[in-house]
């Protein structure tokens, strides 16, 4: 009777079975390409918000601390990768302000009768302790 059964509805029987466990493969496949478009997302969100954090850190030490006013040109070159790296991963906004704002800054420190402009004792570069620990 079991045998009578196979050999009249097997071909069908087979089908069904293949055609199920495809469609099981192509859904897992699906669900593992989705899985890492996923976490690739979450890691462009986290890349692009530590790209804003550090330019807006940059922003901070070198145009409103009153101690520098000027960007050494290896600032400026980071800042610069930095940008169109975070604006390729979608980034844009108030970054944009913040990055022109540091490339219009003078590389040098501006200079006065000979000596620069800041006190050697006050200014971060001369100071035992970074200043950054007076701010936190």
């Amino acid at each position: 009777m079991i045998w009578q059964f196979f050999s009249q509805y097997g071909f069908e029987l087979l089908l069904t079975l293949t055609t199920g466990g495809i469609t099981l493969c192509f859904r897992r496949i699906y669900q593992g390409v989705r899985t890492r478009a996923d976490e690739a997302d979450s890691i462009k969100e986290g890349m692009r918000a530590l790209m804003r954090s550090e330019i807006i850190r940059n922003y901070n030490k070198y145009v409103e601390d009153e101690h520098y006013g000027y960007a050494p040109i290896y600032v400026k070159q980071t800042i610069e990768e930095m940008y169109h790296t975070y604006h390729s991963l979608g980034g844009n906004g108030v970054i944009t302000n913040l990055k022109d704002a540091i490339l219009s800054l003078p590389t040098e420190p501006k200079e006065s009768k000979g000596e620069t402009y800041y006190d050697k004792e006050t200014h971060p570069v001369y100071q035992s302790e970074p200043h950054y620990k007076n701010h936190y």
